[in-house]
């Protein structure tokens, strides 16, 4: 039985502000952030973009990134994706 969907929304660079932005006007909860530096991931010229982020609304689970900076083979065909929780 599936339990939830979880969007998961890709962003260059913007992640940080989306999240500022859709908790306030979803009176969301962010839940989780965590950088590319803070993760000590090399792939990413900007260490304060987000790698991992998850944002509560309503029950609900979103979760966003940013992309590593300019690589945008991510956005080409998709910047949804949605997981299956079972």
């Amino acid at each position: 039985m599936l339990k939830s969907t979880v969007p998961y929304l890709f962003f260059n660079g913007q992640c940080k502000d989306a999240l500022a932005f859709y908790s306030k006007v979803l009176n969301g909860e962010i839940k989780d952030t965590m950088t590319y530096g803070e993760a000590n991931e090399s792939v990413a010229d900007d260490p304060n973009r987000i790698i991992h982020a998850q944002l509560e609304v309503d029950g609900n689970l979103f979760m966003l990134s940013d992309i590593p900076k300019d690589d945008d083979t991510m956005l080409q065909d998709r910047n949804v994706y949605i997981c299956f929780r079972i």
